[in-house]
C-alpha cells in the first residue's frame, strides 16, 4: 500500500482525522482505566457504538453493491464493472479485514472488564478498522473512485484476477486522459511480469488492448509502443529457447504482431506517425546485429501493414512524409542502410505476386513504387520491373504499364536568370541514371549475356502492328542498350523517353 510514489502520505491525509479521533478517544478512556472507575454499562455502550457503525455501513454496502450488480457485466453502458467489483470487495470494504474486525470487536466485548486493558485496545483497533472502511465508502460515494481503482491496479500487478480486471479497464471508453496515463504505466508493469512467466496471461492482456485500441488516445498508444516492441522481442526469444514453455510463446508473439499493426494503422493519419517509425527503427538498430532474422520479420510486418493502410486511405502523402527517409530505397541508402536492403527484397517479392494477380492499373503498386523509390524515374523503373516480373521481353512489350505510367511532376518559376527546362532535364537525367544503378539489384539486369539476348530478341521481332506495343518495344530496347553500355563501362547517352 505504501510505496515510493507517496501513498503513505496520501493514506495519512485520508485517514488522519479518523486516527486522531480514536487516539483522543483512547486517551480519555485510559484515564478511566487508570483510576479503576469505569461507568456502569460501559461495555454495553461500546457494543452499541460498534453496532451503530455497522448500521451505517450496511446501507452503504447495499446501495453500492446493489447499483453495481443491477447492471449486467456485459452491458455496454456499464464501464469498469469487473474492476469496480474487485475494488469494492478488496479495497473499499476490505471484506476479509471487515470480518476479522467484527469478530475481534464482539469477542473482546464478551470478556472485557475494568482490568482488561489489552482487550480494550483490541476493541479500539477493530472498531478503527470498521471506521476506516466506512470512510472509504464515503470517499467512493463522493467521487474518488479513481483513487481506489488506481490503487487496486497498482497493488495487484500479479493476481489471479488480473486478466478480467484489465478487460474491464480497456473495454471502457470514458477513461479520463490523466488517469489513462497512470493506467498505461501500471499496465506495462503487469504485462512485463506476464510476458516473462505467464504467456497465456500475457496473450489475454495484450489481446484486450488490441480489441479496444480504437478507444485509446494516440498519445497513450505511442507511449506504450516501445513496451510493445520490447514484449515482442522477449516473446520471440522465448519461443526459440530450450525450455518446455517455448511453444507457449507463439500465441503472445502473434498477439503482439497484431497490436503492432493496429497501432501503425491508427497512427498513420496522426501527427505521431513519424514517432511510430522512429521507435521501430530504434528497436531494430538495437537488435539487428544480435538477430537479423527477427528484424526481418518485424520489417516485413511493418511493410505488409503499410500496404493495407495505403489500400484504405485516399491520399498517402502524409503517410510517406512520416516514413523514415533512410528506410526508403535509394542508391545511397542501399550502400549504408540495413532497412533499405530488407525493404527492397520484400518489395520485389510482394511486387511480383501483386503484379501477377491483376491485369488492371494497380494504384497501390504505383504508389509504393513511386514513394518507396524516391530518386528513380517512374516510367523507366516500371518498365524494368515489369520485364523482371514477367521474365520475357516479348511478354513485357505486350503488357501495359500497370503502374508508374507517368513521370515525376516538377514545379518552379521561369525567369531570365533561371532556366527551368535545363534544370528539369538535368534532374530527369539524374533520376534515370539512379534508376539504371538500381537495376543492378535485379539480377536479370546484372548479367551482360542476358542483356544481349534480350536486346537481340527485341531487334529481331521487328516493328509491332499495335502502336502501343511498338512504343513499349522501343522504350525497353533503349533502356536495355543503356544498361548494356553501363555494364561494358561505356557512357550511355540516355535519350528522351517516349510516352505511352
Amino acid at each position: 500500500m505504501f510505496d515510493r510514489n507517496g501513498n503513505l502520505w496520501k493514506h495519512l491525509r485520508r485517514y488522519g482525522v479518523l486516527y486522531s479521533g480514536f487516539a483522543i478517544f483512547e486517551i480519555i478512556l485510559y484515564s478511566f482505566y487508570e483510576h479503576d472507575n469505569l461507568p456502569d454499562g460501559f461495555v454495553d455502550t461500546l457494543r452499541d457504538f460498534m453496532i451503530a457503525l455497522l448500521t451505517i455501513l450496511i446501507p452503504f454496502a447495499l446501495a453500492m453493491f446493489g447499483n453495481l450488480l443491477s447492471v449486467k457485466s456485459d452491458d455496454p453502458g456499464r464501464e469498469f464493472h469487473k474492476l469496480d467489483l474487485h475494488v469494492m470487495i478488496d479495497l473499499v470494504f476490505k471484506f476479509k479485514l471487515l470480518l476479522i474486525a467484527v469478530l475481534i470487536a464482539f469477542t473482546s466485548l464478551l470478556f472485557m472488564n475494568s482490568s482488561s486493558w489489552f482487550l480494550f485496545n483490541l476493541w479500539v483497533i477493530s472498531v478503527g478498522m470498521i471506521g476506516m472502511i466506512l470512510l472509504n465508502c464515503y470517499l467512493w460515494v463522493k467521487g474518488q473512485e479513481w483513487v481506489f481503482r488506481l490503487q487496486y491496479l497498482q497493488d495487484n500487478i500479479i493476481s489471479d484476477d488480473v486478466v478480467e480486471v484489465w478487460k474491464s479497464v480497456w473495454s471502457s471508453k470514458n477513461i479520463p486522459r490523466n488517469y489513462e496515463d497512470s493506467m498505461i504505466e501500471i499496465y506495462t508493469r503487469v504485462v512485463d511480469e506476464a510476458v516473462h512467466d505467464n504467456p497465456a496471461q500475457a496473450q489475454s492482456l495484450i489481446g484486450f488492448l488490441s480489441e479496444y485500441v480504437e478507444d485509446r488516445y494516440d498519445y497513450h498508444l505511442i507511449k506504450i509502443f516501445p513496451h510493445v516492441l520490447k514484449w515482442h522481442w522477449i516473446s520471440y526469444q522465448k519461443s526459440y529457447d530450450d525450455s518446455d514453455k517455448a511453444w507457449q510463446y507463439d500465441q503472445p508473439q502473434y498477439a503482439l504482431q497484431e497490436l503492432i499493426g493496429l497501432v501503425q494503422f491508427r497512427l498513420a493519419k496522426s501527427s505521431l506517425n513519424s514517432k511510430f517509425y522512429k521507435e521501430v527503427k530504434k528497436h531494430i538498430d538495437k537488435h539487428k546485429e544480435e538477430n537479423s532474422e527477427y528484424c526481418e520479420i518485424l520489417i516485413r510486418l511493418i511493410f505488409d501493414k503499410l500496404i493495407e493502410i495505403i489500400e484504405h486511405i485516399d491520399s498517402s502523402r502524409n503517410l510517406w512524409q512520416g516514413f523514415p527517409s533512410d528506410w526508403k530505397i535509394t542508391v545511397d541508402n542501399l550502400k549504408t542502410t540495413y532497412e533499405s536492403h530488407q525493404l527492397l527484397e520484400i518489395f520485389i517479392q510482394w511486387g511480383w505476386n501483386r503484379f501477377n494477380q491483376t491485369e488492371q492499373y494497380d494504384k497501390v503498386l504505383a504508389d509504393v513504387a513511386k514513394n518507396l523509390f524516391p530518386d528513380i524515374e517512374p516510367i523507366t523503373w516500371a518498365t524494368l520491373l515489369i520485364t523482371f516480373f514477367v521474365d520475357d521481353v516479348r511478354t513485357a512489350i505486350k503488357t501495359p504499364l500497370g503502374f508508374g505510367g507517368s513521370g515525376r511532376v516538377y514545379s518552379g518559376m521561369v525567369s531570365d536568370d533561371y532556366d527551368f527546362m535545363a534544370v528539369h532535364e538535368a534532374e530527369e537525367q539524374q533520376f534515370r541514371a539512379n534508376t539504371y544503378q538500381m537495376a543492378k539489384y535485379l539480377y536479370r539486369y546484372s548479367n551482360t549475356a542476358r542483356l544481349e539476348e534480350d536486346i537481340s530478341i527485341l531487334e529481331h521481332i521487328g516493328i509491332q502492328v499495335d502502336q502501343y506495343e511498338e512504343i513499349r518495344r522501343q522504350r525497353l530496347l533503349r533502356i536495355l542498350r543503356d544498361l548494356l553500355a553501363i555494364q561494358r563501362g561505356n557512357d550511355a547517352t540516355v535519350p528522351e523517353e517516349m510516352e505511352e
